[in-house]
């Protein structure tokens, strides 16, 4: 029956974050009481040298305590239980600070891999760099694309210029655009003014009926989907099939939506 307790307390003990060698000496220390490291090694499956050495990381830990008189071998007894309790919530704010750190580079991070990676099929890429590695790749292919705008690329101040720009390396390029586009205040004027010279043609979809987060752009093989809703990310999908089903989704909705030029 104290084997199966034992047992039971080394299942609970890993669970909480403890090597499987601390859960056991513990687990021992806490059904045997004080004990020196020789009969602790005993009710144990560790090596003496391996015992001593875990009751030093428990000592550590403070779910061991280490007492010495002069003259005597030392004794070691359990801490009481409440400790593991205070150890879980000093490795839960551990954790939180690690997720800070590691969220405030992931992005760069999966940006950089990205770039290098030879995995073919998707892109992840966060931030206006996303964007720019679009845009680049719309440029670098050099064949017309499908636009399926989204609302909220307006919300995003800091990537208004970049948009220009690319309306601009794209008219100088030769690259046309089919635009489906939800109907705005602006929309009639820049359709206009300003469609004609920067090789867009649009089908508009009331904006009730078509207020996406997100911005789709169809060129050559790929898809780039970019959230515009809450942080900017930037998804390339380079796939035939998806390419393919994207595309057809597309070509119906332009074909149904009114010609606002006729």
């Amino acid at each position: 029956m104290i084997c199966n307790f034992i047992f039971m307390y080394e299942q609970n003990l890993m669970q909480a974050g403890l090597t499987r060698g601390q859960a056991e000496m513990y687990s021992a220390l806490i059904k045997n009481g004080p004990m020196v490291a020789a009969r602790a090694a005993k009710t144990t499956s560790l090596s003496r040298p391996l015992a001593y050495r875990t009751l030093t990381e428990l000592i550590r830990l403070g779910l061991a305590e280490k007492k010495e008189e002069k003259g005597k071998v030392a004794i070691f007894e359990a801490s009481h239980p409440v400790k593991l309790h205070e150890i879980i919530q000093k490795r839960k704010g551990e954790l939180a600070i690690s997720e800070r750190s590691l969220e405030s580079v992931l992005g760069e991070m999966v940006s950089d891999f990205s770039s290098f990676s030879t995995e073919p099929g998707i892109r992840f890429l966060p931030g206006k760099r996303g964007l720019e590695v679009a845009y680049n790749d719309i440029i670098k292919t050099r064949q017309d694309i499908r636009l399926i705008r989204s609302l909220y690329d307006d919300n995003k101040p800091e990537i208004a210029g970049l948009i220009a720009g690319q309306i601009e390396r794209q008219r100088k390029n030769n690259i046309h655009v089919r635009a489906i586009t939800p109907i705005v205040e602006e929309t009639e004027r820049v359709m206009n003014t300003e469609d004609k010279n920067n090789l867009v043609e649009r089908r508009l979809i009331p904006k009730e009926q078509f207020e996406t987060p997100a911005q789709i752009i169809l060129y050559g093989q790929k898809i780039a989907i970019t959230s515009f809703q809450g942080p900017l990310f930037t998804t390339i999908i380079e796939n035939a099939a998806v390419c393919e089903t994207i595309s057809a989704m597309f070509e119906y909705i332009w074909a149904k939506a009114p010609n606002p030029y006729l």
